[in-house]
C-alpha cells in the first residue's frame, strides 16, 4: 500500500524529472572526458541536490509528508574484487579454477524507501560505464562481462591485516542479471542525437555478442593461463556493435522485453526510483556496502522518505546513509541516533 502511494507520489512530481533530466545534459558537455572523470562529476552532482517535496497524503486520517533525499557514499580507489569459480570444459573431466580481478562496477545505485523508521523497501543497481570508440560500437571486456552477466563467486579482503579474504556466493539464476546489472553507455561518437547516454543490461550485451557462458569461460581460462608467463596480458574483449541510441534497435513485429533494450539514462533512474529495476538480493547489497566502506566503489542514494505531518524526529539507527556528511547540510556525520529531519525545499 505505501510502496504504491510513493511511487504515485513519484510520477506526480515534475521537479524530481527535471532534476534527473538535468544529469543527461551534465553528460552531454563533458562528452570528451575520460570515463573515471565523467563518473566522479556525475556523483558530485548528484550529493549536491537538494531535497525534493513531493508534497504530502492521507492514510487511515493521517495526513503524511514525503519528500526525496539525495546522497553520494564518496569512495575512492580501484574497485576490485576477486572473481573464482569453477569451469568445465569438455572432454576434460577435471574442472579448472579461473581466478582473477575485477572491477563491481562504476556506480552502485540504490533506491530505498522509508517510513519514518521502518525500510520499505531498499533495490540496488550496478553500473559499468564505457565510452564508444566509435559511431554504436564500444569494447566490452570479457572478464568484466563474465561478472556481469553471470555472478560467479567472488571474495576480497575487507582489511589488508584480514588473514582470509570474505567470499561471496550469489543466489540467483544469470537470467535475472537484466533487472540490476547494466552497462552505461556514453554516446561521445554520435551526432544530432537527443541523448548523450544510454542503459543497457549486462544480459543484452552478452546476447548481442552471441557468446555462450562456455565461450566466455574459455576465454578467461586462457587469460588467466597467459597471464602466468605475462603478467601484463590485456584482458580479451569483443566489439559490441549494436545501436545504441534509445529506440535504435526497434524492429517492426518483433517481441522486446523492457530490461533488454537500450533505454535513455534519465529513464533508467526514473525505473529506479519506481523500483522497476534492481535487485533486493541480501548478497549483492551486503557486498556492495563493505565494498563502500573499503572506499572502493561509489554508491549513489535516492531516499524516498514518508512521515506524519509534526513527527520533525526520526530514530534511524538502521539508517546506513546517516554518518555521511552532505554538502550544505548543517548535521555533522556520526549522528547515528535521533535528528531532526531536514525538510527540502519547495
Amino acid at each position: 500500500m505505501f510502496v504504491q502511494l510513493f511511487r504515485n507520489k513519484i510520477y506526480e512530481n515534475r521537479r524530481l524529472k527535471y532534476r534527473i533530466k538535468r544529469l543527461e545534459s551534465f553528460i552531454a558537455s563533458n562528452l570528451t572526458l575520460l570515463e573515471p572523470v565523467i563518473v566522479k562529476r556525475l556523483a558530485d552532482l548528484w550529493n549536491k541536490e537538494k531535497d525534493i517535496d513531493l508534497g504530502h497524503f492521507h492514510f487511515g486520517g493521517t495526513r503524511y509528508k514525503l519528500f526525496v533525499e539525495f546522497y553520494q557514499l564518496v569512495t575512492h580507489g580501484a574497485p576490485y574484487i576477486t572473481v573464482g569459480d569453477k569451469v568445465f570444459f569438455f572432454p576434460s573431466k577435471d574442472p579448472e579454477y579461473v581466478e582473477y580481478k575485477t572491477e563491481y562496477g562504476d556506480l552502485v545505485f540504490i533506491v530505498d524507501y522509508w517510513l519514518e523508521d521502518v525500510l520499505l523497501a531498499r533495490r540496488a543497481s550496478i553500473l559499468q560505464t564505457k565510452k564508444e570508440k566509435g559511431k554504436n560500437k564500444v569494447d566490452i571486456k570479457l572478464h568484466q562481462q563474465y561478472l556481469m552477466q553471470f555472478w560467479p563467486p567472488v571474495e576480497f579482503t575487507l582489511k589488508a591485516k584480514d588473514v582470509r579474504p570474505r567470499k561471496v556466493r550469489f543466489c540467483f539464476p544469470a537470467a535475472t542479471a537484466d533487472i540490476f546489472s547494466f552497462y552505461h553507455f556514453i554516446l561521445n561518437c554520435q551526432s544530432g542525437s537527443p541523448y548523450s547516454s544510454s542503459i543497457c543490461s549486462a544480459h543484452f550485451v552478452g546476447e548481442a555478442l552471441k557468446m555462450s557462458r562456455w565461450n566466455v569461460q574459455r576465454s578467461i581460462a586462457n587469460w588467466v593461463k597467459k597471464k602466468k608467463v605475462h603478467p601484463r596480458a590485456n584482458p580479451p574483449s569483443r566489439t559490441l556493435s549494436i545501436p545504441l541510441v534509445p529506440g535504435g534497435i526497434y524492429r517492426h513485429g518483433k517481441y522486446y522485453k523492457w530490461n533488454l533494450l537500450v533505454k535513455p539514462f534519465a529513464q533508467f533512474i526514473l525505473d529506479a526510483a519506481y523500483l522497476h529495476v534492481g535487485t533486493e538480493q541480501n548478497e549483492m547489497l551486503h557486498l556492495a556496502f563493505l565494498k563502500e566502506r573499503l572506499k572502493e566503489s561509489v554508491i549513489l542514494a535516492m531516499k524516498v522518505v514518508g512521515g506524519r505531518e509534526g513527527r520533525e524526529f526520526r530514530h534511524r539507527l538502521n539508517d546506513i546513509y546517516e554518518y555521511r556528511r552532505k554538502k550544505g547540510s548543517a548535521i555533522g556525520s556520526g549522528d547515528t541516533g535521533t535528528r531532526r529531519t531536514r525538510y527540502p525545499q519547495k
